[in-house]
């Protein structure tokens, strides 16, 4: 039961994308516009929050294919303005409208209210289109990871199961002949 909830949650997460990936609307965003050639934007802004990621934790915003979730050459760097985790990158351009957010750094615990030791990333994959801000979370980390998944290894995992019902049956008739043969 939970496998399968796992996967019709994994399959609605990867639609949504791929449907807010492909819209045809032409709406400012993120300071910018949008359009057939992807995002223009002086600015991206949003949150970085596990407790909220220290000032000067970095934060890189790259582009990616919205269909094949493969990363391009374009690559845009900013940094975590203040210890309440709030970030702008500035001066972006995608030629699509997805992006892969990512930021690095310490964070304050929610718990202790102390600064972590480690360092910690969090990845966030958000369609730029219809967005003036994003953020970055445990959350949206996991739904990075589970979309990566679903569209690399699910993919793989298909085109095999597509070969094993041919497998199969050729394994049937051999086995129903074997059957016939040591019944005569």
């Amino acid at each position: 039961m939970k496998g399968a909830m796992n996967k019709i949650l994994g399959a609605a997460a990867m639609a949504a994308f791929v449907a807010a990936c492909s819209s045809s609307d032409d709406k400012d965003v993120a300071g910018g516009a949008s359009g057939d050639m992807g995002i223009v934007a002086s600015a991206i802004t949003g949150d970085a929050q596990k407790g909220p990621f220290v000032k000067g934790s970095a934060v890189t915003v790259q582009g990616i294919d919205c269909k094949t979730l493969q990363l391009t050459d374009e690559r845009f760097e900013g940094e975590v303005n203040s210890d309440k985790g709030d970030f702008a990158v500035k001066d972006v351009s995608f030629k699509s409208t997805c992006a892969l957010f990512e930021v690095t750094g310490l964070y304050r615990s929610e718990i202790t209210g102390k600064t972590s030791s480690k360092e910690l990333t969090l990845r966030a994959l958000t369609d730029l289109k219809d967005r003036e801000s994003v953020n970055i979370n445990i959350l949206t980390n996991l739904e990075y990871e589970r979309l990566v998944h679903l569209v690399t290894k699910r993919g793989r995992r298909s085109r095999k199961r597509r070969r094993r019902p041919s497998r199969k049956c050729s394994r049937r008739s051999t086995s129903r002949e074997v059957s016939r043969n040591s019944k005569t």
